[in-house]
C-alpha cells in the first residue's frame, strides 16, 4: 500500500499489527471478537485495495501525470468531474485520499471530487 502512496498506508500497518496481536494474543474470545469487529471497516478497505491493487496502482500513476490539472481544478475551480479525466466513481474515495497526501482536503460529491474550503 505504501507503493502506491496511500496516506492511510501508516494506519492500515498499524491496524494489522493490533489485529495480528489481538488474535495471537491471550485474551477471551469475547474481546478478541470485539476487536476484530472494530476493525472491520479498515479490513474491507485493505481487502478492495489488495483485490484490484493493479487498478489502484494505475490509478495512482495516472493521478500523478494528470497532477497540475486535477491541482488547478479542484483548487481553483472547486472539484473536477471523474467523467472528465476518465476515473470510474468506484475509485473517487482514493483521488480524494491522493489529493489529501499532498495537502489538498477535498470530499466526494457524486461524481466528481471537490476541495473543501
Amino acid at each position: 500500500m505504501r507503493k502506491i502512496g496511500l496516506p492511510e498506508s501508516k494506519e492500515y500497518a498499524k491496524v494489522i499489527e493490533d489485529l495480528t496481536f489481538t488474535v495471537n494474543g491471550n485474551l477471551p474470545t469475547c474481546e478478541i471478537v470485539r476487536r476484530v469487529y472494530s476493525f472491520i471497516s479498515v479490513i474491507n478497505d485493505i481487502d478492495e485495495i489488495v483485490a484490484d491493487f493493479q487498478s489502484v496502482s494505475a490509478l495512482f500513476q495516472l493521478l500523478e501525470g494528470l497532477r497540475d490539472v486535477i491541482v488547478a481544478k479542484v483548487t481553483e475551480e472547486g472539484c473536477i468531474s471523474l467523467d472528465e479525466v476518465g476515473i470510474d466513481a468506484k475509485y473517487g474515495r482514493f483521488v480524494v485520499s491522493w489529493l489529501k497526501g499532498i495537502g489538498i482536503t477535498a470530499i466526494l460529491k457524486e461524481n466528481s471530487v471537490c476541495g473543501e474550503r
